[in-house]
């Protein structure tokens, strides 16, 4: 059973201070889920849905992860105030560890003026890792396109999507790292010259033999 993308949500607002996602359709027990918040703020949410963990934030950009257990239809985020804010819930399903899913995360600002978009390099520990790739820019007016990374190999587009109320853009994609260590920077590339941008990668452990480290050091 391979790794795989489910589906997503998006929902966005400026006018309130508590927003409620729904469930990605198709998800169920033991899948994975992410979260990505933009707002025009540098105030993180007050008020988490239980059982959401912090994995990192930016500046304006916030990212949560969750495994499926016993789910809700919905899930409400609180917030000091009301302001430009999106968020896109997306779910995976397969092949990654289930009682401690997150390996390591890329986090590095890349606010260079340009059409890259980069999440830096990050050292899996394991062959065979997901990684997915979550990126959001600002992009004012006009349609983008946008191309995902092609290194460490090329990733799988499974999301991309706007805000009109606000203008934020937000991709999701993934790919299964067959060997460990190094990564090196995970660049997409933007029809657009922008400074305002984030990406944060999340590889995953896999869903590793029981003989694991015996294997390793043979």
């Amino acid at each position: 059973m391979a790794f795989s993308f489910v589906a997503s949500e998006f929902i966005d607002s400026d006018t309130l201070n508590t927003l409620v996602i729904n469930k990605p359709t198709g998800t169920v027990d033991d899948d994975i889920m992410f979260i990505i918040i933009n707002r025009w703020s540098w105030w993180s949410p007050i008020s988490v849905p239980s059982w959401w963990n912090s994995i990192w934030t930016q500046t304006n950009y916030y990212l949560y992860w969750k495994k499926a257990s016993s789910e809700w239809s919905s899930y409400s985020w609180g917030f000091s105030w009301s302001t430009f804010t999106s968020m896109v819930l997306s779910t995976f399903r397969w092949w990654f560890d289930l009682s401690n899913p997150i390996d390591v995360v890329s986090n590095t600002v890349y606010t260079t003026s340009n059409t890259i978009l980069r999440a830096a390099g990050m050292i899996v520990t394991y062959p065979n890792s997901p990684i997915i790739y979550l990126w959001t820019i600002f992009r004012t007016t006009g349609a983008r396109t946008f191309t995902p990374p092609t290194s460490p190999a090329t990733f799988t587009e499974h999301y991309d999507w706007w805000s009109v109320l606000w203008w934020w853009w937000f991709e999701i994609a993934s790919m299964i790292r067959t060997w460990s260590w190094s990564t090196g920077d995970m660049d997409s590339t933007i029809s657009w010259t922008i400074a305002i941008k984030h990406a944060f990668a999340v590889a995953l452990k896999p869903e590793l033999p029981a003989n694991w480290n015996f294997l390793m050091f043979m």
